[in-house]
């Protein structure tokens, strides 16, 4: 499992990639220019098919989120490419107001659906934006009173500017837990950057800022799709269709190992069920870390398969073995108010310890004619062996 320094070192070293990244590009534009105006059109027709497929996605793996930012950044840039060729002058701050603002209310979205009431709400939030911003221009003394207004980037506009971005980033920041909470990020990040090249073709600079934007939330729903398929929700292990396709790669020299935690049910059926999820946790958080270039999988329920390529079950016992004694030593906290009852009738917090030990069968592929399956087959009656010796230790 991941530890919190992990996942801030994660964050810190995703920020400095990605603004490195975005400045390099930036300043690339700046030099190359003529290049991005020449395949200008490429870029447009390609955005519009990335669009179209993290509209469909999003839709299919009910990511409202997601749907709504993009339908947002397609009126964005539809409306920054359309006035970039008016007589009229589009201010950038504007925009970049527009932008934060909209990511920020975006990026707190509950996930309620596209297409429901609340849905229906979030789309006319959006649109009614740009009617506004419409009925803006068709006025042409009052739209140039505001343009000329965000012209003047003065320190109250910095001020405005750096407090919505502080507003997102806490927002966005306070969670990334997934793929598309990191792409979130990655947009608030290139709008950071985008804030610095302003003054440029900003209609172009925006194309590409659009383009990398949508990009990088079809990578993000791409991997949560993989996530969905492949592993495990709760203890984030690749799960058993990952384990088959792993399957298909092994050569001729491998030991499977099967881990059942010992009592489990009884465990489960003593402290509940979301105790006994800690502890499914706590398990494959330290299975992760076994040695000997394992592959850890949930089998299913309190079981795990261990996969050892290359190794066989002779080898791949002194891991497995060094597993055990770790999971057995590490204490197991439990919490909880359901002690006894002070004078006023509240519960007083009580501090359990509790030891948590596993079983293990593991077997070796020991002739061509024998499949995986076949060895799991023998890898559990092998665990069936160690919980009738008596759990807590690696059977052949």
């Amino acid at each position: 499992m991941e530890s919190p320094i992990r996942k801030i070192i994660g964050v810190f070293v995703f920020v400095l990639i990605s603004c490195t990244g975005l400045y390099i590009l930036f300043d690339l534009f700046g030099k190359i220019r003529l290049t991005f105006l020449e395949y200008k059109y490429i870029l447009q027709y390609t955005l519009y098919v990335l669009f179209f497929l993290v509209f469909i996605l999003s839709f299919f793996l009910n990511k409202s989120r997601v749907f709504f930012l993009q339908f947002f950044l397609l009126l964005h840039f539809l409306m920054i490419d359309f006035y970039s060729g008016q007589a009229n002058t589009f201010e950038p701050a504007f925009s970049i107001l527009i932008l934060l603002f909209n990511l920020m209310f975006i990026s707190s979205y509950k996930e309620r659906g596209i297409f429901t009431a609340s849905g229906i709400r979030r789309f006319s939030f959006i649109i009614i934006q740009f009617y506004f911003f419409y009925l803006l221009t068709i006025q042409d003394n009052l739209y140039n009173e505001v343009m000329e207004a965000f012209a003047q980037v003065n320190q109250g506009f910095l001020a405005f500017s750096a407090l919505f971005f502080l507003l997102s980033l806490v927002n966005i920041g306070k969670s990334l837990n997934s793929n598309e909470d990191y792409a979130f990020f990655f947009v608030l990040i290139n709008i950071f950057v985008l804030f610095f090249y302003m003054k440029s073709d900003y209609a172009l600079l925006i194309l590409i800022f659009t383009f990398f934007s949508v990009l990088f939330f079809i990578f993000a729903i791409l991997k949560d799709f993989y996530a969905i398929a492949y592993l495990d929700e709760l203890t984030g292990l690749p799960g058993r269709r990952a384990l088959r396709e792993e399957f298909l790669k092994l050569g001729d020299n491998y030991s499977i190992a099967m881990l059942d935690i010992d009592f489990f049910k009884k465990f489960n059926d003593k402290y509940g069920h979301d105790v006994g999820d800690q502890v499914l946790k706590m398990v494959a958080g330290m299975m992760e870390r076994t040695e000997g270039g394992a592959r850890v999988y949930r089998y299913g329920g309190e079981e795990f398969t261990i996969l050892f390529p290359g190794k066989n079950a002779r080898e791949a016992y002194p891991f497995l073995e060094e597993l055990r004694k770790r999971i057995a030593s590490r204490p197991f906290i439990i919490r909880n108010d359901k002690g006894r009852k002070k004078k006023d009738g509240k519960g007083i917090k009580t501090r359990e310890e509790v030891r948590i030990t596993v079983s293990i069968g593991v077997a070796g592929k020991t002739s061509n004619a024998e499949s995986p399956e076949d060895v799991i087959k023998r890898a559990d009656k092998a665990l069936y062996r160690a919980k009738k010796k008596g759990r807590n230790c690696v059977k052949f």
